[in-house]
């Protein structure tokens, strides 16, 4: 199969409301009607390519968040995003059932400590060091399916 790359323009923004509230906003568009040609190639004694156009439209996505900082190591998030479907109900498929997707997520960032050593980038020669014992990364998550 032979994939081509859509076009892409997204804006954000970021607004503080407060010292502790941080508000977060972004709309984008991506040119998927560019990706619905797909080219398959069957490969036996008789090899055969063709291309099968999917129907696709371009799309346009909407998110909007908020970042509420608890204390200096304690932060949560929480924000609400919708995508517009790339393909009308009628040229929906079995293998890419896109749809317009809602989202809603929360969570918190908590910060265990400074990973300390020189970590600024430098022109030179001199490599960069340091002790890394606190350095950690832990994810948490879950999901859920709501059909109606």
């Amino acid at each position: 199969m032979c994939f081509a790359c859509t076009g892409n323009y997204e804006t954000f923004l970021a607004w503080q409301v407060r010292p502790d509230w941080l508000m977060l906003a972004s709309i984008g568009w991506q040119d998927w009607s560019e990706f619905g040609a797909v080219g398959v190639g069957i490969d036996s004694a008789n090899p055969q390519s063709f291309s099968v156009e999917r129907e696709y439209k371009d799309i346009w996505y909407l998110s909007l968040g908020l970042q509420h900082r608890i204390n200096a190591r304690l932060r949560w998030n929480a924000g609400i995003g919708y995508d517009s479907s790339a393909v009308d109900d009628r040229d929906r498929t079995l293998d890419n059932p896109m749809n317009e997707t809602w989202r809603l997520a929360t969570g918190f960032n908590y910060r265990l400590g400074d990973m300390g050593g020189d970590q600024q980038r430098r022109s030179t020669d001199v490599r960069t060091f340091g002790e890394y014992s606190n350095a950690a990364l832990h994810i948490i998550a879950g999901g859920g399916v709501w059909r109606f």
